[in-house]
């Protein structure tokens, strides 16, 4: 089974991090993307620049999709696993989904 794991982010806590905590998450996530890449897991990780444009405008956004992981398991309980071990746990939040379509 596909599923998605959307990493979110609040504005406040971003804003909060240090340049040393920064470093440190991107470099721990890159490291944990490698391991799950050795497992043969994970079929696609992207991290996305800071939320520039909403639409509608005037939207109330509290918190920044800042990344996702696609990995491939065979069910929600190992998903779940997984995403309980992505770095942005420690600062934000993740959200296990599965896949219903995709074009690959």
């Amino acid at each position: 089974m596909t599923f998605v794991c959307l990493e979110y982010l609040s504005m406040e806590r971003c804003d909060a991090l240090s340049e040393e905590e920064r470093s440190a998450l991107e470099h721990d996530s890159v490291a944990y993307d490698q391991e799950l890449a050795e497992q043969g897991v994970l079929a696609d990780a992207v991290l996305l620049a800071p939320d520039k444009t909403t639409v509608p405008a005037d939207a109330n956004i509290r918190e920044n999709l800042v990344g996702y992981l696609i990995i491939r398991v065979d069910s929600l309980k190992e998903a779940q696993k997984i995403a309980e071990r992505i770095p942005i746990v420690s600062y934000g939040r993740v959200e296990v989904r599965p896949v219903i379509s995709s074009l690959s």
